[in-house]
This record gives structure tokens, sequence and C-alpha cells, in this order.
């Protein structure tokens, strides 16, 4: 399992009353909620565990406000490892509002594997299949960065989607701590924003309407960072230097 794209993405943080009235617009121009939503909850977890080195580079590099900039983690979608049947590895870079990310599928014992053993340890798997590019694009950052797992961070999100080009999603409930793997923890602290984060991912144009609907309620793009905003909510009482 492996996935490469480029996009554009766009934040908004928005009052829980003005996400509700936007996804309604949403609706009435046909967008609809992801096919892996769960039909009651209308949302899904999602659950990431950050990597980082030993001077928090990645964290200080967004700080400092650096265009080119890169994240490494390990992503499932659901509360904890348990509930997973497979973890994304993932190497997310940015340079100003264009991403490109690449990752690939581990079982949960390749996972584990991961953990103990190194990312080396995993540059055979899928050798036969002749789609390996991608996983080790992934694994040479992780070998070429000396990273360790550091904040694992927790939401829940409802996405909506268009078609290929286009999905919006909505992040709600955002929590954080230090860990060093994707086991649930109940000991949480919460990262401050205004309620939800809306992100808006598409690779080649915005839709008409929907730059309606922003001039419609004056909202403008913000720069927010669920991972250097959770480092600095896990570091509230003990806060980082700057």
């Amino acid at each position: 399992m492996e996935n490469e794209f480029y996009r554009f993405e766009f934040k908004y943080n928005l009052e829980p009353g003005l996400a509700r009235l936007i996804e309604s617009e949403l609706k009435n121009y046909g967008m609809r909620l992801d096919k892996h939503v769960c039909k009651k909850k209308q949302n899904y977890t999602v659950t990431s565990l950050y990597f980082d080195s030993c001077h928090l580079s990645d964290y200080y590099d967004k700080i400092d406000g650096l265009l080119k900039r890169k994240k490494l983690r390990a992503r499932i979608y659901e509360p904890c490892l348990k509930e997973s049947n497979t973890v994304w590895l993932e190497v997310k870079e940015k340079y100003d509002m264009k991403i490109h990310k690449k990752r690939f599928g581990l079982t949960r014992d390749e996972w584990e594997t991961f953990l103990k053993k190194g990312p080396s340890s995993l540059l055979k798997i899928n050798e036969k299949s002749g789609a390996k590019g991608t996983k080790n694009d992934v694994l040479w950052h992780f070998l070429s960065n000396p990273v360790k797992p550091f904040v694992f961070i927790r939401y829940i999100r409802r996405p909506y989607i268009l078609d290929d080009d286009f999905r919006i999603t909505f992040d709600s409930k955002i929590e954080a701590c230090k860990n060093n793997c994707l086991d649930y923890n109940k000991f949480m602290s919460p990262v401050k924003n205004n309620g939800v984060i809306m992100e808006v991912k598409f690779s080649h144009l915005l839709p008409f309407w929907f730059k309606n609907i922003i001039r419609k309620y004056n909202i403008r793009r913000g720069a927010f960072s669920k991972y250097s905003n959770s480092v600095d909510a896990v570091y509230l009482h003990n806060p980082l230097s700057k």
C-alpha cells in the first residue's frame, strides 16, 4: 500500500458555529462525506505519532517560519493501534502552501519491527511487488535524519469530498501528549485553537463557488500547525525556548 501526491493546503481556524454553517454550504454545492466516515458519528479519529530530532529541528523550522519544512510521522485512523490493521508511515514536505506527501502502509507486526529495530529492518519488505520506490523514499528520510518518536496527537475529523481533486476536512478536539508509540493514552493535553480547523486540499484550482463562501463569511487563511501547537501544549508548564 503506497501513496504519493502533491497538493495545495489552506487552513482556516473557525468557531464551531461558523464551521457548521460552512458545512451546510458545502452540501448545497454537492460535497459529501467521505465514504470512510462512520455513518452514525459522521466522523473518524486521526491519531499520529510525530518523530523529531533531539534538537526538535522540525518544530523549530515551523517556529522560525521557514517556507520549506517537513514532518515525519506514523498515522492510523482509529483512537489507538489495537483498533487498526494498518499503520501509515508518512513524510510530509511543505513549501509555502504546497504539500508533497509520501506514505506507505505497514502491518502492526511490521510497525513493531520498525520501532524495535529501526527503519533499515523494513527495506526488504514487499520487495517482490515491483513498487517499492515510495517505501524506500520514506524510509530514507527516517534513516538520514536521526529522529525518534516524540509527540502523540489525536483529533476528530469530518471530511467532505467533491472529487479526487477537492477535499475539505474539519478537525476538532485536538489533544496531545509525549509518547513513543501508538498505544491508547488517556492522559492528553488539549491543544488550543478557536474550535475547528478547516483544511482545504486541492491540486489545481479552487472552485469559484468556494471562493464565494470565503468572501461571504469573511474568513482568512491561517497557519495553524497541529504539530507545533501540540508540542507547545505538552510543554505548557515548561515552555521551550523560542
